[in-house]
C-alpha cells in the first residue's frame, strides 16, 4: 500500500529555498523536533534531579509569576 502525502506549496518552497526536497526538509524538521524533546527530557530529568537532592532551589509559582511579570514590564519599558 502506497499513502501519498499533499504538501502545501509554502512548505515545498520552503524546501526548495534550502536546497531540499520536501521530503528531506520534513527529514530535518522531524529530526530537530526528536533532538529538542530530548534535550527538553533531560533537563527536566536534571532539575528532578536536583530536586530530589536537595540541590535545587524551589520557588513557589507566585514568586516565579511576579518575577516573570516585572521582567516583562522592564522589558517592555525598555523597548518605549
Amino acid at each position: 500500500m502506497e499513502i501519498t502525502v499533499k504538501v502545501p506549496e509554502e512548505f515545498g518552497a520552503l524546501a526548495a529555498e534550502l536546497g531540499l526536497s520536501a521530503e528531506a526538509y520534513a527529514e530535518q524538521l522531524l529530526e530537530t523536533a526528536q533532538a529538542v524533546d530530548a534535550a527538553w527530557t533531560a533537563e527536566a530529568v536534571r532539575r528532578a534531579e536536583g530536586i530530589d537532592a536537595g540541590t535545587a532551589a524551589v520557588v513557589p509559582w507566585e514568586q516565579m509569576e511576579a518575577r516573570m511579570r516585572a521582567r516583562l514590564a522592564s522589558t517592555a519599558a525598555a523597548e518605549r
